[in-house]
C-alpha cells in the first residue's frame, strides 16, 4: 500500500451560486449523464406537481423542500437535468413557463471536497451546494441550511435517507432533520410575520437498465459466481439461485474475517443467511471500532458515520496544519492517516453490507432482483478496497422520476408532529415506490 500521509482538511466551503455555471451546466449536462454516469434518458411522472411547486415558490407563495431517494450515485446529476433541463423542456411543451431558472441547493457530504478533486471544489459552491455532516452539528452548515431554507434563490434539495441506500422500492429510516428544517422555516417565516407554508416534496427514482432487468440478473450472478470462485451452468429459479450466491457470500466473508481477525466473530453457529449477513456486518464493524479503542453501540448506520468521520479526521486534519509539525508529531499524525486508511475498507464494506436484505426479495419485481445482485457484487468491490465510484452500474439506463404529492405545513411541527411528519413522508416514499414497480411492469 502505498504511503499515506495526514492533509490539512478543506474546512467549509460556502456556496456561492453563479447563474454562468448553471448555463455549462445545462450544456454539459446530458453528455455528462450518458458517458459518465451511463443515463441514456429520463422518464418523469408527475412533472405537473414539480412545476406547480416551483411556481409557487418562485410567487413567494411558498417555501419549498425537496426530498429525493438517494437510491444510486447517480441521482444528483439525474436531479441536476430534472431541474434545469427536463422541467423547462416540459414547460415548453405544455405552453407553461416558470419566471427564473429551475434549480435547487443542493446538501452534500462535507468530506467530498477532500478527496473529490479540483473540480468539485469549483463546481459545488458555484451551484449553490451546501456542505453537511451527518450526525455532527456544524454551526456554517446550521447557518447556512436555514438562511438557504428562508431566503434562498432556489428550494434546498437534499436525501432525508441520508446516503445512498441502494433499494428503490424499500425506504430507510428517515433523518430527524427533515422535519427540523421544516420546523425553522415555519418558526423563521412566522417572526417575520410571513404567513406562507412550507411545502415538502417527495421524489423517488429507480434505473432500467438496457438489455431486460432479468437477462442482466443473470450476467451479473454469472459474474458475482465467478468472483467467488464458484462453478457451474446457471438456469431454473433466479430468486434460488440468488439465494444460492449470497450463501457463498457469506461464506467467503466468514472464511475472510475469521482468518484476518480470529475469535473476532463466532461463525461456529448455522444462522439464517440474513442473522449471517447482520452478524458479519456487526463484526467488521467492531474490527474498526477496537482500533479506535471504542465499544459500538447504536444502529449499525450511526456506527457506519461514526467510523467514517473520524477516519476523515484522521486523513484529513482541522485541528491542525500537519505541515507545521514537528518531525514527531507529523509522524504520529502520519501514522495516525495510514491506519485510518487501511481501516476505510472495513467502513466500505459495512456501507453496503448494511444495505443486504433477503426479505427484499420476498416482493415480486425484476428490478429488485437486479438490485440484490448489484448490491453482492459491491460488496466484493469494497473487500477489494473498491468505493462507491468502482461500484459496477450498468451501463445505458434509463432513470425513472416519480414526484409525489407535496405535503404543507403551516405552522412550526412540534416534537409529537415532527414524528408524524416523518411518518407520512415514509408513506408516500412507499406509495411512490409501489407506482413505480406499476410503472415498470408496464414497460416490460
Amino acid at each position: 500500500m502505498k504511503a499515506v500521509r495526514a492533509h490539512r482538511g478543506r474546512g467549509f466551503y460556502a456556496p456561492r451560486y453563479s447563474p454562468s455555471v448553471l448555463k455549462l451546466l445545462r450544456i454539459i449536462g446530458v453528455p455528462y449523464l450518458r458517458y459518465a454516469e451511463g443515463v441514456a434518458g429520463i422518464r418523469t411522472e408527475g412533472m405537473e406537481r414539480l412545476y406547480q411547486a416551483y411556481r409557487a415558490f418562485q410567487k413567494k407563495e411558498t417555501r419549498l423542500i425537496i426530498l429525493f431517494r438517494h437510491v444510486a450515485k447517480e441521482d444528483a446529476p439525474v436531479l441536476v437535468s430534472l431541474f434545469s433541463r427536463e422541467l423547462p423542456r416540459w414547460c415548453r411543451r405544455e405552453s407553461l413557463s416558470l419566471e427564473q431558472p429551475a434549480f435547487a441547493h443542493f446538501l452534500y457530504g462535507k468530506d467530498v471536497l477532500n478527496w473529490a478533486g479540483a473540480g468539485a471544489r469549483w463546481l459545488f459552491p458555484r451551484i449553490g451546494a451546501i456542505p453537511v455532516q451527518n450526525a455532527r452539528v456544524d454551526r456554517d452548515s446550521q447557518r447556512m441550511i436555514r438562511e438557504t431554507l428562508l431566503e434562498g434563490r432556489f428550494p434546498l434539495c437534499f436525501a432525508p435517507e441520508r446516503q445512498v441506500t441502494y433499494h428503490s422500492f424499500r425506504t430507510s429510516a428517515l433523518s430527524g432533520g427533515t422535519a427540523t428544517f421544516a420546523a425553522w422555516t415555519c418558526k423563521d417565516l412566522r417572526s417575520r410575520g410571513d404567513v406562507r407554508p412550507v411545502q415538502i416534496l417527495p421524489i423517488s427514482l429507480t434505473y432500467l437498465p438496457s438489455g431486460g432487468i432479468e437477462e442482466n440478473c443473470w450476467k451479473l450472478l454469472r459474474r458475482l459466481n465467478g468472483e467467488l470462485g464458484r462453478r457451474g451452468e446457471l438456469g431454473g429459479d433466479l430468486d434460488r439461485e440468488l439465494l444460492s450466491a449470497a450463501a457463498a457470500l457469506a461464506d467467503f466473508m466468514e472464511a475472510s474475517y475469521s482468518a484476518e481477525y480470529p475469535g473476532l466473530i463466532d461463525f461456529s453457529q448455522t444462522l439464517p443467511l440474513q442473522e449471517r449477513f447482520d452478524r458479519l456486518l456487526d463484526g467488521i464493524l467492531r474490527c474498526a471500532e477496537a482500533a479506535f479503542g471504542w465499544e459500538g453501540e447504536g444502529a449499525p448506520l450511526e456506527r457506519i458515520f461514526k467510523i467514517r468521520y473520524r477516519i476523515m479526521e484522521s486523513l484529513y486534519r482541522e485541528d491542525v496544519d500537519p505541515s507545521t509539525l514537528s518531525s514527531l508529531e507529523r509522524s504520529r499524525a502520519d501514522y495516525q492517516a495510514h491506519t485510518a486508511a487501511l481501516l476505510k475498507r472495513h467502513e466500505e464494506t459495512a456501507d453496503v453490507l448494511e444495505y443486504v436484505h433477503i426479505d427484499y426479495l420476498e416482493h415480486p419485481g425484476p428490478l429488485r432482483r437486479l438490485e440484490f445482485v448489484l448490491n453482492l457484487l459491491d460488496v466484493l468491490n469494497r473487500m477489494r478496497g473498491g468505493n462507491i465510484d468502482s461500484r459496477y452500474s450498468p451501463p445505458k439506463k434509463q432513470a425513472c422520476i416519480s414526484i409525489g404529492e407535496p405535503l404543507s405545513l403551516t405552522e412550526a411541527p412540534n416534537r409529537k408532529e415532527q414524528a408524524a411528519l416523518s411518518k407520512a413522508i415514509s408513506r408516500v416514499y412507499a406509495d411512490l415506490g409501489r407506482d413505480l414497480e406499476r410503472s415498470i411492469s408496464t414497460l416490460l
